[in-house]
């Protein structure tokens, strides 16, 4: 290993205020990036979040693009986190999960019955997205209940922060891990590791479809204890 710079990435946006970015590609080929950068007062909680690209592998960035990411509704607040995005190098398209939920007061720990997936896909490079739709297990599943294994406003389905990258399989298949709250006797969240949050692990499975859409299936679960 070699440093190769003492750069800053970003700078932070003041006292009280921690920031996050990533950068990541959004072609099979080429140096084009894409930024996201968002600030955080309380925790689990995006404040404001912005996005930058970038053509020459990250030296220079557009300027700031605001994102809408917060919406006022009658049941409560709506938020809308989009993950850091993977391109499919077989097909030179870019997906990205995004992590949105409703939260009746505001509550980050309201996520854990509230949280479901979208995904969408841009085939040029993060600036226009072709295809926005809800993670949907293909079968009986709905949008209430996204997959076989969740019910919304009983658990959830997120993706956990940066760590739960996407890969794609020799056979095409693209694989996203996420993670869920689980279900008890009672048909609500349980805890049972008595941490902050407990989580089961799962992997969605993504095939390509007609129309830059895809189909998705779910792996077996694992339990995931956040408190070990």
């Amino acid at each position: 290993m070699r440093l190769k710079s003492k750069d800053v990435f970003v700078e932070t946006r003041g006292q009280g205020k921690r920031t996050d970015a990533q950068a990541f590609y959004t072609r099979s080929t080429g140096v084009e990036k894409l930024r996201y950068v968002g600030t955080t007062m309380r925790s689990d909680t995006l404040d404001t979040m912005e996005r930058y690209f970038s053509s020459d592998n990250g030296r220079t960035w557009s300027g700031p693009e605001q994102i809408a990411f917060i919406t006022s509704t009658p049941e409560g607040i709506r938020r809308e986190y989009a993950q850091p995005g993977f391109v499919d190098l077989s097909t030179d398209r870019l997906v990205e999960l995004v992590l949105v939920g409703t939260l009746p007061s505001d509550d980050p720990l309201e996520g854990l019955k509230s949280w479901h997936l979208d995904y969408r896909v841009s085939t040029d490079g993060g600036r226009t997205w072709s295809v926005r739709e809800q993670v949907i297990q293909k079968g009986d599943c709905t949008p209430e209940h996204p997959l076989d294994c969740v019910w919304i406003g009983r658990n959830s389905v997120m993706v956990g922060d940066t760590t739960c990258r996407p890969i794609r399989t020799r056979e095409g298949l693209l694989l996203f891990p996420a993670q869920i709250t689980p279900v008890g006797r009672d048909g609500g969240y349980v805890n049972p590791g008595g941490g902050y949050t407990y989580h089961e692990g799962v992997v969605l499975i993504g095939r390509w479809a007609d129309g830059n859409r895809i189909e998705w299936a779910v792996s077996a679960r694992v339990a995931i204890d956040p408190a070990r």
